[in-house]
C-alpha cells in the first residue's frame, strides 16, 4: 500500500516491500514541526538527538577516495551521504565535472 503525502512532504523513514528508507535533515524537521505549530517533544528531541550522536560517530562512515575516472553510483534512498570539502586544483587544471542523473 502506497501512503500519500502532501507536495514536498515525506516521512523521514519509510519501509516499502520490506526496504527501509531515510531521508533525514534535522533542520528540515523541526522547522516543519514549528511552522505547523507543533514544536518537537521532549522525547522527540531526544530520538534525534540519539540519531544525531550515531551519525556522528567517527567509526559510522564509510570512507571512498575517488580518483580521476572514478565514478560513484549511489541509491539516495537506501544510503545516508554526505561529502567532504573540495578544492579543485589551481589553473591550468581544469575542475571536476558533476553530474547528478535520476534512474529508476
Amino acid at each position: 500500500m502506497t501512503r500519500r503525502h502532501p507536495p514536498g512532504t515525506y516521512p523521514v523513514f519509510r519501509r516499502d516491500a520490506g526496504r527501509l528508507s531515510v531521508r533525514y535533515v534535522r533542520s528540515w524537521i523541526t522547522r516543519g514541526q514549528q511552522e505547523h505549530g507543533t514544536p518537537l517533544s521532549t522525547a522527540q528531541t531526544a530520538a534525534l538527538d540519539a540519531f544525531d550522536e550515531i551519525l556522528a560517530d567517527p567509526r559510522m562512515p564509510l570512507r571512498v577516495r575517488l580518483r580521476r575516472g572514478d565514478l560513484l553510483l549511489l541509491d539516495n534512498t537506501t544510503i545516508l551521504h554526505g561529502r567532504t570539502p573540495f578544492t579543485d586544483p589551481p589553473p591550468p587544471h581544469t575542475g571536476r565535472c558533476l553530474t547528478r542523473v535520476w534512474a529508476d
